[in-house]
């Protein structure tokens, strides 16, 4: 039955969070020690492995199982992005590098939900007029979804092929200048100016001490503490269909289209803002950070009063805060914390300290997923609490950036 089949779905996606979450604490060294682009290269590979099997799975245990792995490997992928663009990019370029990845992020997540509604679409109207697809394996079921992970296998070979041309068959030295006194103290002296080759053979516990090291120094909390909070924020996207439909009144088309504003916010606002906000002044990095996400906790209050009914927004101003929203959130997010692990890790650790990151950011996020879904969404005034823990959040990110300006030397 449809229940039957929502109740099983939900516990996979339950598990495959967990273990998404297991993936970014267990993962990290790994990269550190291997390097990012040949962790890539192999998640890659693996990805295009089980969206396969995804395809042609003849079983639901067989698409659990793969669904899952998905996830696990998937954990691995912004980490190792990291590690690469340190062993492959100067320190000035850091900054602009990962604002053209979080571009590269959204720009992929917006070509994929049209990529992959045009497939379905174009599968659908060829059945609908009597022809036949490979899709359709079952008598009067539509399987035409084993297309949209079939074309997504197969569209892994395109980075692979990308990091096999293009990527740098070693990676720079490391930089004495990069490790600061309290990494030297645990970190062995022939680290800053091994090559790349002489690097491989680290153990699996370099980067464990060097997260040890970094972790007794306050602005490695407040990086997490503002990253997981964030992350909860930033992750509010998959709800905003939802939100537009049921507390501003938008067709199902129109409300699912307006994640394409929030998209386009975040694309904006890294494209702008990524590279200029290390050059800025410690004075402008807070004004900034105050601009931004003040905007964001005063969108999440209007939301919030709007759902409360003690305001009334039309649809498109609630279609523009989803705007608003997106731009406010992004630099603050994707910039900061990845520059820390950049800068704190290096080559031996920054993927470590992303990946603990992200492991305590998706720890509170399951908890707010948990809640958001339990809510009676049609009912505007069950969205309140969702509002006020998200104004809180962006309150506390801003909080946080601010007394790490303050307490920077």
């Amino acid at each position: 039955t449809l229940q039957t089949a929502q109740a099983a779905m939900a516990r996979v996606l339950s598990l495959s969070t967990i273990f998404l979450s297991i993936g970014k604490l267990v993962l990290g060294p790994v990269i550190d020690t291997v390097t990012g682009i040949s962790c890539l290269k192999v998640a890659l590979f693996m990805l295009a492995c089980c969206l396969g099997i995804i395809s042609q799975a003849a079983t639901f245990r067989q698409f659990a199982v793969a669904w899952i792995c998905v996830d696990f490997v998937f954990s691995a992928c912004w980490a190792a992005c990291l590690n690469a663009i340190h062993g492959s990019f100067e320190e000035e370029e850091w900054p602009g590098t990962i604002g053209m990845l979080a571009i590269a992020a959204r720009t992929g997540n917006a070509c994929a939900f049209l990529t992959f509604g045009a497939l379905l679409g174009f599968i659908e109207n060829t059945t609908s007029h009597g022809g036949a697809t490979i899709w359709m394996k079952l008598p009067g079921r539509d399987e035409s979804w084993r297309a949209v992970f079939a074309l997504s296998a197969a569209i892994q070979a395109i980075p692979l092929i990308l990091l096999s041309i293009f990527a740098p068959q070693k990676e720079r030295p490391l930089v004495v200048n990069t490790i600061d006194a309290a990494k030297k103290d645990v970190v062995d002296a022939s680290l800053g100016t091994c090559s790349a080759g002489e690097a491989s053979g680290r153990s699996v516990h370099d980067p464990l001490r060097v997260l040890k090291s970094v972790a007794r120094g306050a602005p490695f909390w407040l990086h997490l503490i503002s990253r997981s909070a964030l992350m909860i924020y930033a992750s509010f996207l998959m709800f905003v269909p939802s939100l537009m439909s049921n507390c501003f009144g938008l067709s199902s088309a129109l409300a699912a289209k307006t994640g394409s504003l929030y998209a386009l916010g975040c694309l904006l606002a890294v494209s702008v803002g990524s590279k200029r906000y290390s050059t800025l002044s410690r004075r402008s990095k807070i004004a900034a950070n105050v601009m931004q996400l003040g905007t964001a906790t005063l969108s999440a209050l209007m939301l919030l009063l709007h759902v409360r009914g003690m305001i009334s927004l039309a649809p498109y101003l609630g279609m523009f805060l989803m705007f608003v929203w997106g731009a406010s959130f992004a630099v603050p997010f994707y910039i900061p914390s990845s520059m820390f692990a950049l800068e704190k890790g290096g080559k031996e650790s920054s993927a470590t300290i992303s990946d603990c990151f992200d492991f305590f950011g998706f720890l509170c996020l399951a908890g707010f997923n948990g809640l958001a879904a339990s809510i009676q969404q049609d009912v505007m005034m069950g969205w309140s609490r969702c509002f006020g823990i998200l104004a809180s959040c962006s309150a506390t990110s801003l909080m946080c950036l601010t007394l790490l300006e303050l307490i920077s030397d």
